[in-house]
């Protein structure tokens, strides 16, 4: 669930050792940025590919940002499981392990790191295109969050220190593969599979990470996002639950199933055919280039309302079953990993998330 973060650490017994010697002393690990003096990369020295966290030791000692995504460093990107698969508390846990053990910083100083910006994310196996459920999705929260990367296979919904973006997973890797036979061996890999990523990022420093979840549990530094890590798996399913917003209109796909057989009923089914491939962002934007904008939305209301075909099967409950169902194969794995059987809180055997 946890990815892409960024960690500081200001006081100065715990990182004063980290001088300009302690990195270039460790080059099989760590890599100092071109053009910038206290920026180095820390690569995983248990797969060293490409994936690498960002270390920067401000006037060297005096100041720690870590910065990068810990999951990706961690799985490395050796197979499909690194693209796809998403932290456990186990493995979360062993990541910073590793993290701190490279740094020569005690475990037991995670609490003095702050934690400065962070994504929740996960990777979801859905039973429907990425397209399709990326047209359905039409808003988040509320008319604060501004739609700021409106593409067909992904969304970004913003403010100044939240931000939730759905996109296509599968197709974010596939770009990033240079070699096109690499490219084709990864797509053929993965068949007719459908992966949606849904992530939310918060930023702005320690007291804007601390007012999202203070009503739900206590966020101040590294050490609380490890004991309470579990308890964003619900936090994940109840905000993408009563956040995301769903068009009603295009939510579903039409299906052609004529009862009169009338040319009227085949044109009904055309229109609304083409408001669902516009998705509501496109038709909206329509509607705006009208004289009476407020009458044009009516009006497309009202055609969809009459028409008297079928629509698709998947819509809102479907995605959130197929989160669900997501969420439980990732507390299943946990469960393995710490050999103790326990059900996740708020959640039965029935994979059904209770209040």
């Amino acid at each position: 669930m946890i990815d892409y973060t960024v960690l500081v650490c200001n006081e100065i017994p715990v990182i004063k050792h980290l001088t300009q010697g302690f990195f270039y002393d460790r080059i099989e690990v760590f890599e100092r940025v071109r053009n910038m003096r206290y920026t180095f990369r820390l690569f995983n020295p248990d797969n060293m590919t490409g994936n690498h966290i960002s270390i920067e030791s401000e006037r060297f000692g005096k100041c720690l940002i870590i910065r990068g995504s810990l999951r990706k460093w961690y799985f490395g990107k050796k197979d499909i499981r690194d693209s796809f698969e998403d932290f456990t508390q186990p493995e979360f846990d062993d990541a910073l392990k590793m993290l701190f053990s490279l740094l020569e910083i005690p475990d037991e100083m995670r609490k003095f790191f702050d934690i400065s910006s962070m994504e929740i994310g996960l990777t979801i196996p859905v039973k429907e295109t990425c397209r399709v459920i990326n047209r359905m999705i039409c808003g988040y929260k509320s008319s604060v969050y501004k739609l700021t990367y409106p593409k067909e296979e992904c969304k970004k919904y913003s403010t100044e220190n939240v931000s939730f973006k759905v996109y296509n997973k599968a197709l974010e890797i596939s770009t990033n593969i240079d070699e096109k036979s690499k490219r084709e061996d990864f797509l053929s890999s993965i068949g007719k599979k459908n992966y949606l990523r849904m992530e939310t990022k918060i930023k702005g420093g320690k007291k804007a990470i601390e007012k999202r979840f203070k009503k739900r549990f206590t966020l101040c530094n590294l050490e609380d996002l490890v004991s309470n890590f579990e308890q964003f798996y619900v936090y994940f399913w109840e905000d993408i639950n009563e956040s995301v917003i769903v068009s009603s209109i295009y939510a579903q796909e039409p299906i052609f199933d004529p009862q009169d057989k009338s040319p009227g009923e085949i044109m009904n089914y055309y229109k609304i055919l083409g408001m669902y491939h516009y998705g509501e962002d496109d038709t909206n934007w329509m509607a705006e280039q009208s004289n009476d904008p407020k009458e044009a939305r009516k009006s497309i209301r009202n055609e969809y309302r009459k028409a008297t075909f079928r629509k698709g099967s998947y819509n809102k409950e479907s995605l959130l079953e197929d989160i669900e169902e997501q969420i439980v194969r990732l507390y299943e794995r946990q469960e393995a990993l710490k050999k103790v059987g326990k059900i996740p809180p708020k959640i039965n055997k029935k994979r059904k998330l209770i209040e």
